[in-house]
């Protein structure tokens, strides 16, 4: 979503000069920053915050407290002291992590359920990240969100911790898998950090971009992200994160194989990671220094030194980080030719790698291929068999490397039949990672593209603004031509009226002759000037011609760019779609395996678990891909007012921001609404910001919900509403208001007072459309210097409506009740048939709607009936479901797709695969009788 400027542009065009347009915003936000940081500094001296004044020293290279010294101040301090001295430990990544655990505990119990939600929200997101430290990402995301909910209360007096936070969240959804949720909290942390500046760790933030650039393949994006945030960090002597921004930049470069670039990158980054303060960082960086000494040729030195390098690692470095030096010292003892030390090496990891699947699988590898060099190739195909048998849910790319080892063998042992059958599975996994990188790729350009696409969009909008006054103008340069043309025709009928009054008297006629003379000379003359501009008035009309001609011959490459965007959309929903029900025959199969039948073994149910969730999150990939291809439709749905209001409160704060004065009340009591609230959600928040916009400095911003009369049937005051009530949501401000002029076109496409590049003016005609759509009205009122009011009215949905029927779950029959079920997917058909007999229910299955015509027909009429609505044949789900109602009334019956563009009525029973049991389940125990 955009955020637009804030500007106050409602009650009118700007008419000052281009000096003056920036000179103003650009004191006042001198002024306004001067304030907050004294605001800030006063703050901090009242409190005597010990963090902040420890945090300033060690990112400004002052020597800071040792730790022992520390410590021993923490033992002899007692209350409110001792919690700042604690979180003074928090932030030093020199000591231990229990140690640091212990401390954020003590903090979390001490302060909860008070208002002390600084030290409590630091407290939350110490704790958080020392247990993704350990290895709990998601433990660390909960805690962290938590902790985000805390600190969101004190964010205007201690913005830095609230932006750590969010940081750190961010970093740990991107290694838990969830790019495009920590792509969201990074964009809402970089437009958070915009009023501070430099004040904030912005370069964090870049450096996180740049690992999602790097996992979606744009690794010259990555390097070059990672460069903006190295600099910035030093120009603002932010050592720490020049520091990681360095260590990162070392890695990707490695990773990468430009071993050159990344020997420059160490000599210029290790000072800042030697002065950096965290011995991870320099933890990883002398790895990555003995892995690049290793590919340099000299890996002897390499072994020596990445030992020392494990024997000197503290409490401070966590298992993944020593799990990847124990991988990089294997690999040094491979390249020396050390295959027993490398054996007994990989040992060592494998026992302290337990629960980090991809380094114990690498480390394993790494112990076979040192068994390989020793040609002892037996005991290799042995356990490297047991191994892929046992490593079905682990990462691909250590799974890659076993399998090229296994091939390598068996030609080796000389079993090439049996090579060649594992050389088609490395082939498969490796197509089948390239799909999934491709994947990554694809969402990413995606992402460059629809950035790409809004900036051309607003160009030609631009561009058709121009030429239309450009045409405004020879208009009326035009008229202007031909009321000079017609005032010389008068001219020359006067001459001619003049000429035959001077046949009659000659004294006359020649004085009038000198005078004619004269007024045919000028005449002639602006004539010429006349014709000259006429000419020139021609030459513009044709230049004009020539770049209107141009911007639609843009307009047409861009039309036609959009249809191949929804070809490929078409194509994208389409397997999408299919693979959804691959899914769902996967999650129900597994769900089937591991709650029926006797009990299976702790193994067993760890890999079904581990395939149920991957089901899910491939369920999930699936919504993205329908989402892309634009299959979602305006989806609504019977809501309680109250429950939205409650709900969506906390974001209509944040949208109005702290510096406005904002009250917010709901009296809408028990009113029920069908509407999609997404949608309405986001044309509320529309209206909020232009209210905020609309208050040049000091103001307020009123949001209230109540329940309106709509009058008498022949007297309603909102006759395009269908309701004998409505439901009002109503903003209003005291911003500088609109004339009349301006209110009267307010809500048309593409009309705005805003300046060029701050708006597009389809902010309030998308609200008119979408609340019309939704069978309601919207009302805008404003007055010059005291504010505007708008309104949206939408009908309320009485208790006896039929709608409200919708939402009331019966109990459900002990009695067994027969289910006929409709599917064309042979796997997906026989699931759900297992399912629904596991749940009690007596099942007959067919595969298409003119097989359950033809058994209904023969047989008795069942209680209920599921169909998939998209099916080969004649007749689809819905029209099998007419069918059915228009003969058998009583018979429930169920509609389900993988789509999310199908169009049923408000009255239909309707399930979005993927279906689970639950959903079954919960479905049907709440059909009547």
């Amino acid at each position: 979503m955009k955020v637009q400027p804030k500007q106050a542009c409602r009650s009118g065009v700007f008419t000052q000069s281009a000096s003056e347009t920036l000179r103003r915003p650009l004191l006042s936000l001198v002024i306004l920053l001067f304030a907050l940081s004294m605001s800030f500094m006063s703050a901090a001296a009242l409190a005597q915050d010990q963090s902040t004044v420890k945090k300033a020293a060690s990112e400004s290279k002052v020597d800071v407290e040792p730790l022992d010294q520390l410590r021993e101040r923490i033992s002899m301090a007692q209350g409110r002291e001792r919690s700042l001295l604690q979180n003074q430990l928090l932030e030093r990544m020199d000591a231990p992590m229990d140690e640091r655990f212990n401390a954020a505990e003590e903090l979390i119990q001490k302060y909860s359920g008070t208002t002390e939600y600084w030290l409590l929200g630091n407290g939350l997101s110490s704790k958080g990240t020392v247990t993704a430290q350990r290895g709990d990402l998601a433990g660390s995301i909960e805690l962290l969100s938590q902790a985000e909910e805390v600190l969101e209360k004190v964010k205007g007096e201690y913005p830095e911790d609230y932006f750590d936070c969010r940081c750190n969240k961010a970093a740990f959804l991107l290694s838990s898998g969830q790019s495009e949720k920590a792509t969201g909290v990074l964009q809402e942390c970089i437009e958070f950090s915009k009023p501070y500046g430099l004040r904030l760790n912005v370069p964090y933030a870049h450096i996180l971009l740049a690992h999602l650039a790097e996992g979606a393949g744009a690794v010259e994006q990555a390097l070059e992200s990672l460069e903006t945030a190295f600099r910035t960090a030093v120009d603002s002597k932010k050592t720490r994160l020049a520091a990681m921004a360095g260590e990162t930049i070392v890695a990707v470069l490695f990773v990468s194989q430009q071993y050159e670039l990344a020997n420059e990158w160490v000599k210029r980054a290790e000072p800042y990671i030697r002065d950096g303060g965290d011995p991870r960082i320099l933890f990883s960086f002398r790895m990555r220094v003995e892995d690049l000494r290793r590919v340099n040729g000299d890996p002897q030195t390499a072994v020596t030194n990445l030992k020392t390098l494990l024997a000197n690692a503290d409490g401070t470095i966590d298992r993944p980080i020593t799990g990847g030096a124990y991988l990089s010292l294997i690999s040094a003892q491979l390249k020396a030719g050390q295959f027993d030390d490398a054996i007994a090496t990989a040992d060592l990891a494998i026992e302290r790698l337990q629960g980090f699947e991809r380094n114990l699988l690498q480390a394993k590898v790494n112990r076979l291929a040192a068994f390989f060099e020793k040609a002892d190739y037996e005991l290799v195909e042995r356990e490297s068999a047991a191994l892929i048998d046992g490593s079905k849910a682990t990462p691909v790319l250590p799974t890659i490397d076993l399998l090229e080892l296994r091939v390598k063998t068996l030609e080796k042992l000389g079993r090439l039949e049996d090579a060649l059958r594992v050389s088609k599975d490395l082939r498969d996994l490796e197509r089948k990672t390239l799909t999934e990188r491709a994947t990554e790729q694809a969402n990413f350009i995606s992402i460059m593209f629809r950035q790409e696409q809004q900036a051309h969009d607003l160009a030609l909008a631009q561009k058709e603004k121009q030429t239309s006054e450009d045409k405004q103008k020879f208009l009326e340069l035009n008229a202007e031509f031909l009321a000079i043309k017609s005032q010389r025709e008068r001219w020359i009928r006067n001459a001619i009226l003049i000429g035959s009054i001077t046949l009659l008297v000659v004294t006359v006629l020649l004085t009038r002759m000198m005078l004619n003379r004269r007024a045919s000379r000028e005449l002639a003359e602006r004539e010429r000037e006349y014709n000259r501009l006429l000419s020139q008035k021609l030459e513009d009309q044709t230049r004009a011609f020539v770049a209107e001609t141009k911007s639609r011959r843009q307009l047409e490459l861009a039309v036609e760019q959009k249809h191949r965007d929804e070809a490929l959309g078409k194509l994208t929903g389409g397997v999408a779609h299919d693979f959804n029900n691959l899914l769902m025959v996967i999650l129900n199969s597994c769900e089937l395996a591991r709650t029926t039948g006797p009990k299976l073994p702790a193994e067993t149910e760890q890999l079904l678990e581990s395939s149920i969730r991957a089901a899910e999150s491939g369920a999930s990939i699936v919504r993205q891909l329908l989402a892309y291809a634009k299959q979602q439709p305006l989806a609504p749905r019977m809501t309680s007012v109250a429950d939205w209001f409650a709900g969506a409160s906390p974001l209509f704060r944040r949208t109005v921001g702290h510096l406005i004065s904002f009250t917010q009340e709901d009296r809408s009591g028990h009113a029920v609404i069908r509407i999609d609230i997404a949608r309405l959600t986001t044309a509320v928040i529309n209206l909020l910001a232009n209210a905020r916009d609309a208050i040049p400095s000091v103001g307020s911003v009123r949001l209230t919900v109540l329940v309106e009369s709509n009058g008498a049937t022949h007297g309603k005051r909102w006759p395009s509403v269908d309701a004998d009530s409505v439901v009002m949501i109503e903003i209003t401000d005291s911003g500088t208001g609109m004339s009349p002029e301006i209110l009267a076109h307010a809500c048309e496409p593409f009309f705005t007072t805003k300046t060029e590049g701050t708006g597009t003016g389809l902010g309030l005609s998308s609200v008119v459309g979408f609340v019309r759509q939704s069978g309601g009205d919207f009302e805008l009122s404003s007055t010059v210097g005291q504010g505007t009011t708008a309104r949206i009215l939408l009908p309320l949905i009485t208790a006896t409506s039929e709608s409200l029927k919708t939402i009331k779950i019966a109990p459900k029959h002990s009695d067994q009740r027969v289910v006929l079920l409709v599917e064309d997917q042979d796997s997906l058909r026989f699931v759900i048939s297992v399912q629904l007999k596991a749940l009690g229910y007596e099942v007959v299955d067919v595969p298409d709607a003119a097989a359950a015509v033809q058994w209904l027909e023969k047989s008795s009429p069942p209680e209920i009936v599921i169909s998939d609505v998209r099916m080969p044949g004649s007749m689809n789900g819905i029209q099998l479901r007419s069918w059915i109602r228009s003969r058998y009334p009583s018979v429930h019956v169920i509609l389900m797709s993988g789509h999310l563009d199908v169009q049923v009525d408000p009255d239909v029973v309707f399930l979005q695969k993927p279906v689970t049991q639950q959903d079954l389940k919960l479905l049907l125990g709440s059909l009547p009788a």
